[in-house]
């Protein structure tokens, strides 16, 4: 037996109580069960609160505080301090308005707008940004802070279509062709170099004897150079200072160090011991 109530006395009278229960019987009649039809309607409001309830979360959830989870929870953990400040600049100025929205509104035509706007005047950039909003969204889907229905547009808009034209010398695009020295300008360079400053000599000097990167001489330490048993002094450059330092299988760089060069690190060790060089 199914009861179904119909309401409580006073507040519903005799009679508006006696209208109700001939409207309910007409429906059992007709093969309808009150009851189930009550119970359906309770769990569609319940369902329509709960939808409101996640649509007011998703909307506070804002590509800029997805953005900055993706900083806090992932890029921090897995990228020097230098790429994650370039992280941080690049949302922080190149969001705009769109850091603002709710991340599930976004759709393939606001990613393909703010992707484009940066394509003829920072192509590089528009790749970066594209790249690095294409992880962060896959990161809040990983982590169900976003609806498994959002669709990921940044890995699709765009793709393989963004062609950097190259860096510019006196205004004329060179394209992607890159510039070394040859034998000619090197033997040029060599016997001017006594007319740079001291510091500027000695660091043009090691880039031509230990083929290194600027970054990698300009925080060189005394502590990283030493004499092994076979009497040739080496610059081991550890692994966090390289480019290679995200790959779990990179090693430690080791440099040897002969001529010009040894003589500068020598000077600079006995004058720095184990601290920065410059």
């Amino acid at each position: 037996m199914r009861q179904v109530a119909i309401g409580h006395w006073p507040a519903v009278s005799y009679p508006a109580a006696i209208v109700a229960w001939e409207k309910l019987k007409a429906e059992r009649d007709k093969g309808i069960d009150p009851a189930l039809v009550a119970k359906d309607m309770r769990v569609q409001r319940r369902g329509a609160i709960e939808k409101k309830r996640m649509e007011a979360g998703e909307n506070a959830y804002t590509v800029r505080k997805l953005c900055d989870d993706f900083v806090d929870g992932y890029v921090r953990g897995h990228r020097n301090k230098k790429g994650v400040e370039e992280v941080e600049r690049m949302f922080n100025t190149m969001l705009g308005d769109v850091g603002d929205l709710p991340a599930v509104s976004i759709t393939r035509q606001i990613a393909f707008n703010l992707i484009e706007s940066f394509v003829h005047s920072a192509p590089v950039q528009a790749v970066r940004l594209r790249r690095d909003l294409g992880a962060a969204w896959d990161y809040a889907l990983d982590a169900g802070r976003l609806p498994d229905t959002a669709v990921n547009w940044w890995r699709l808009i765009l793709r393989g279509k963004i062609k950097s034209k190259g860096k510019s010398i006196s205004g004329v695009k060179i394209g992607s062709v890159k510039r070394v020295l040859n034998d000619t300008e090197v033997g040029e360079l060599i016997p001017w170099l006594p007319n740079f400053s001291q510091l500027v000599s000695e660091v043009l000097i090691m880039y031509l004897w230990t083929v290194t990167r600027g970054a990698e001489i300009c925080s060189m330490r005394g502590s990283e150079v030493n004499v092994e048993s076979d009497n040739i002094w080496w610059w081991v450059i550890p692994k966090h200072k390289t480019k290679s330092a995200r790959h779990d299988s990179a090693a430690d760089h080791r440099v040897p160090l002969f001529g010009r060069a040894l003589a500068i690190v020598k000077r600079r060790k006995k004058l720095y011991g184990d601290d920065f060089f410059i």
